[in-house]
């Protein structure tokens, strides 16, 4: 143990080693140190402005003096960034060559780099000539097909029957139900029934396909009971027990407005 003296207070300090000052003198000797340090050091920097001209614009703008702004607002650099963008991608075009899938012939492409056709005559030519090779597979549609082997129309009476495809009740439907409505009363005799008498009327088979429709089903399945008019209201049908009969959901739906022959079922076919 060394016996020394604190040189700011003269107080004796027994410690390990010499030292020049007690515990607390210390403390108020740093906190002193650190204020003249920074104040030695971290002098507040004058706000020395000077004008300067923006990079986008033109416009000339202030700005403190050590400071590297390059444009005047906000809008200014956010333009800028765009144009920059514009010409890099602009560059790259003009670096690209493409080969047209129908004509052959090597272009630049003027719009991005995913463009695939010299123009758009080229384009209709070839979109037009995919689309003809493939009609609808319905009978009697010549149609372009759209999905599934079938033209738009069909393929959306296909998405109705399956209960896949629930069009908002808009204006267009409901002008076609309260038309549908009209009709009815319109188109000659009118008369008054359930459909459950016609379903016991026909015993539950359908009279487009000939088979027997489940009872337990019911709508939007495919294969649910559905009443269908054998000559269609829209050409001129009446809503009459003679003019209605049992059919399937699906049937019914894929029959549209045409007119087709009652079947029979596969035991009452006469062989």
């Amino acid at each position: 143990m060394v016996y020394s003296t604190c040189i700011d207070c003269g107080c004796q300090i027994l410690s390990e080693r010499r030292r020049k000052r007690c515990d607390s003198c210390n403390e108020k000797h740093k906190v002193e140190y650190h204020k003249a340090y920074n104040k030695h050091y971290y002098k507040p920097r004058e706000k020395c402005m000077t004008v300067r001209v923006c990079v986008f614009c033109g416009g000339n703008f202030s700005s403190l003096a050590y400071s590297r702004q390059k444009f005047c607002n906000r809008e200014c650099r956010i333009h800028w960034r765009t144009k920059k963008h514009s010409i890099i991608a602009a560059e790259r075009r003009a670096n690209t060559l493409l080969v047209c899938p129908e004509c052959g012939v090597e272009f630049t492409p003027d719009n991005n780099l995913h463009q695939k056709y010299c123009s758009s005559y080229c384009m209709k030519k070839h979109v037009g000539h995919e689309s003809k090779t493939k009609t609808c597979s319905v009978n009697g549609c010549a149609r372009p097909m759209i999905a599934r082997g079938m033209c738009n129309m069909h393929y959306k009476r296909w998405l109705r029957s399956q209960g896949k495809l629930r069009e908002p009740w808009d204006d267009r439907r409901r002008k076609n139900y309260e038309l549908r409505r009209a009709r009815k009363k319109s188109n000659g005799p009118f008369e008054d029934f359930s459909n459950d008498e016609i379903y016991e009327r026909d015993h539950w088979v359908c009279g487009i396909c000939g088979k027997p429709v489940d009872r337990s089903l019911v709508w939007p399945d495919p294969m649910s009971v559905s009443l269908d008019h054998i000559v269609p209201l829209s050409l001129g049908g009446a809503h009459t027990r003679a003019n209605v009969r049992c059919t399937h959901l699906h049937c019914n739906v894929s029959k549209g407005a045409q007119i087709v022959a009652q079947q029979l079922p596969k035991m009452m076919k006469v062989s």
